[in-house]
């Protein structure tokens, strides 16, 4: 009989966590055309650009973005050196006003030579 209780106890409380209704809070994700894969816009969004530490990609990525019509945010640009100081990686945030403007942001750090990674 214990073990019944604890059991419709631990259902209960699932139920109004949940785990089990269909509620208005918990919807599910939006895949509309505009807003994919959970991105809304327009939006701000992170992205990081990894390559040679010798490229200088502190001052490239942030110009390449600017070049191709994207808004930097460059209060944000940060970067971080591999251990053993080969590699790079640049962090930012830009404003995407469309999906097409996110994937021109990585189409254009991804077309600069010294450039090997975006996420």
């Amino acid at each position: 009989m214990h073990w019944a209780l604890i059991t419709i106890i631990v259902v209960l409380r699932l139920a109004t966590l949940g785990f089990f209704a269909n509620r208005p809070d918990n919807k599910p994700m939006n895949t509309d055309s505009e807003n994919e894969k959970g991105f809304i816009f327009p939006g701000v969004f992170e992205i990081t650009a990894l390559g040679a530490a010798s490229a200088a990609l502190e001052i490239a990525v942030p110009h390449e973005l600017s070049k191709a019509g994207i808004t930097v945010l460059h209060e944000t640009v940060s970067s971080r050196a591999s251990s053993a100081g080969r590699f790079v990686s640049i962090n930012l945030s830009f404003q995407a006003n469309s999906r097409a403007e996110y994937d021109a942001a990585h189409e254009a750090l991804r077309a600069h030579p010294e450039i090997k990674w975006t996420i």
